[in-house]
């Protein structure tokens, strides 16, 4: 490895300080304020997920346990695990800082970290100029894309990539010295290791690019008629035991993980093909910055692409600059235009390597770009040959893993074929400005101020969930989310949760705000057998017991119907939310002139859940009769239903309406309150 010259120090020194600003440029709208990175959804559950893990170092969680989905085990292994992002996070929560402030500076630290990485491998192990390895790092760790999908921090571990092709450069270049050499295979493991403990998209990308690399790299050998067999054999001899050992401890490293996923993928079969397609990038996509890029966001704007309806996830473009001198490149290296200026470049080897990744590349470019608008692709073959693959759904996301390999590669060969061109890191530059910043849409103050005025929960709360009476309607997940920070602040288990998975019967406590939540809440109560149990209303800052919250719900449902209204000729006159519980047969008379033209209409509430635990063995069935004729039989299921049945050959207004069933439940026999009464449906309104 040649010495710099003290010209080469001034520029690397240079370039350090350039880099420095352009860390502080890149995430210029979230310095100095209180501004955080993502949002109220997925930015607060992996800042949250990180809280976890110092929870973990300081001894108060279990390694695969969340506060959330109780009384649910393993749901850490429902999403990313995030541990990398823990370890750095935990860092800041030791010198005292809160836990927003912490997760913000920890992914700051950790793109900083990226990027210095990324520099050192260019320009230290590679040994290309500072120009150049300058370019590579900002195509890199200052792209557009990742400023907009940062949001989704756990794509932030890509900045763990340069370092662990450092540690597998150190292995190769050390390969005859076994010491040296088994320290980086160890080291190399490690770190890999850390990444799919981190987020597992961006080892899952790693891992199928190698794999590809090792195809196109077997292919070419064998074209040249290079015996790759003897090649291993050769490598083989070398490493002898040792190998075994990088085996064994690669097993080792990867027991917890194994243990923590294993049982999420025995009860999982993955994502659907179908689900996949609506993230699968177009060709157009490869420079699909959006409307918020500095340089093409003009013409982003005229194609209106958000306008084909695929996820926004497709927008992981890019730069065109990087994109432009890729290619130009790697033509100019293919068709030998202009003699290297580096004959005495590192290895010989080297040029494969590169060349190899050159097609490495193309060919993951090919395998997820969508061919057709119904969602064809050559992911397809991927999806179906690789079982781990039927567990990624936004496919786009690999184009942001390619952009390291691309950087290095442009950089490689810029740095062997063109003159150091300061006006390609400028243009690369400016296309990778993003007009608002890094994703960031909620704050550190907000965030404080709702957590920090949640009253205490009762002493002998066992859990909780979290209710809203009054219906604000916010989106399920910020309920969720709530309910898991709120369990945070005070390490009380919650029943609510907000993952890439749930567990099973858990889905009627996904929105807080539906009429059958409360049900919901407490046939998981009763089914997981859970004691002192809350209800923490949000709207009025107060712990319900859960008893009391069912009490008063069910007291409320059963009222006994002459307490309601009177069953007579003027139900078609029924406030909607009024109702009456009917017996097994039913039957009342409605003269009206309007049911003619617009049909019968019927609102029930039928409680499927309780018919069954009154009679597991139920068929169930509720049949319309009109004026004694069989009409049809309506569906029974869990909640409510509306119907309307056409009446245009009925020649009178007055019409005699039966409704018969076998369904019925008696609150007291299930265990719901003392009402004794058999209760078949809560019919809400019929008439036109």
């Amino acid at each position: 490895m040649k010495t710099m010259s003290r010209n080469e120090k001034i520029k690397t020194v240079a370039a350090i300080i350039v880099l420095m600003l352009c860390e502080a440029f890149f995430f210029r709208n979230i310095l100095g304020n209180d501004r955080l990175v993502g949002n109220r959804g997925d930015g607060r559950l992996t800042n949250l997920l990180a809280e976890h893990w110092w929870r973990f170092f300081q001894g108060k969680e279990k390694f695969s346990e969340l506060l959330m989905f109780y009384p649910a085990q393993g749901v850490l292994g429902y999403t990313d695990l995030l541990l990398g992002h823990g370890l750095i996070y935990s860092v800041f929560r030791l010198i005292g800082m809160n836990l927003y402030a912490a997760y913000k500076f920890a992914l700051i630290a950790m793109h900083s970290m990226g990027t210095a990485s990324m520099f050192y491998l260019l320009k230290k192990k590679l040994e290309i100029s500072v120009i150049w390895s300058f370019f590579g790092t900002i195509a890199f760790c200052c792209s557009d894309t990742l400023a907009r999908h940062i949001g989704h921090t756990q794509l932030l571990a890509v900045s763990m990539l340069p370092l662990l092709f450092v540690f597998f450069l150190g292995f190769v270049q050390n390969f005859e010295c076994r010491k040296k050499r088994n320290i980086y295979a160890y080291v190399c493991i490690l770190w890999f290791a850390l990444l799919t403990y981190t987020a597992w998209y961006i080892a899952f990308f790693t891992g199928m690019f190698c794999l590809v690399f090792l195809l196109v790299s077997a292919v070419r050998l064998t074209l040249v008629r290079f015996s790759v067999f003897k090649l291993l054999k050769k490598w083989m001899a070398v490493l002898r035991y040792d190998f075994l050992g990088y085996v064994l401890f690669l097993v080792i490293v990867y027991i917890p993980f194994i243990l923590i996923y294993l049982p999420v993928l025995q009860s999982s079969s993955g994502y659907s093909y179908q689900d996949m397609c609506m993230y699968l990038p177009e060709i157009i996509d490869l420079v699909n910055l959006t409307d918020s890029n500095f340089m093409l966001g003009w013409l982003m704007q005229i194609l209106s692409l958000e306008d084909r309806g695929y996820s926004s996830e497709v927008t992981e473009g890019f730069s065109c600059i990087l994109l432009i001198l890729f290619f130009l490149v790697a033509a100019i290296h293919k068709k030998g235009l202009k003699k290297s200026r580096k004959n005495n470049m590192q290895e010989p080897c080297y040029g494969f390597v590169t060349e190899t990744a050159f097609f490495a590349v193309i060919l993951c470019l090919v395998l997820i770009i969508r061919l057709g608008s119904n969602g064809v692709s050559l992911w397809a073959v991927v999806y179906f040959l690789m079982p781990m693959a039927r567990s990624i759904r936004a496919v786009a996301r690999f184009l942001l893993w390619l952009s390291f390999p691309m950087a290095v590669i442009t950089s490689y060969y810029a740095d062997r074929y063109l003159n150091k061109q300061a006006i390609w890191v400028i243009l690369l530059f400016i296309s990778n400005i993003n007009r608002v910043g890094v994703d960031s849409r909620w704050f550190e103050q907000e965030a404080l101020a709702f957590i920090e005025n949640i009253s205490a929960p009762p002493e002998d709360a066992g859990c909780f969930y979290i209710m809203d009476s009054k219906k604000v309607q916010d989106a399920p997940y910020i309920y969720q989310l709530d309910a898991f920070e709120i369990g945070t602040r005070y390490s009380l288990k919650t029943m609510n949760g907000y993952s890439g998975q749930f567990p099973a019967g858990w889905e009627g406590l996904w929105d807080p705000c539906a009429e059958s939540y409360d049900r919901s809440a407490y046939k998981w109560i009763s089914t997981n057998k859970l004691a002192h149990v809350y209800a923490y209303d949000r709207a009025t800052d107060r712990w319900i017991s859960s008893e009391d919250r069912m009490k008063s719900q069910m007291d409320e449902v059963f009222l006994p119907a002459e307490n309601k209204f009177s069953l007579s000729s003027g139900l078609e006159d029924w406030n909607q939310g009024e109702f009456a519980w009917t017996a097994k047969e039913f039957m009342t008379t409605i003269n009206n002139s309007k049911i003619r033209e617009h049909g019968l209409k019927i609102k029930i509430l039928t409680l499927l859940g309780n018919y069954m635990s009154q009679d597991p063995n139920l068929e169930p069935y509720i049949k319309l009769y009109v004026d004694g004729k069989y009409i049809r039989e309506l569906p029974v299921k869990e909640g409510f239903a509306e119907y309307v049945i056409p009446m245009q050959d009925h020649d009178r207004d007055e019409y005699k309406v039966e409704l018969k069933t076998n369904c019925y439940f008696n609150p007291k026999n299930i265990g719901i309150n003392e009402d004794t009464r058999n209760l078949s449906m809560a019919l809400y309104y019929i008439g036109n």
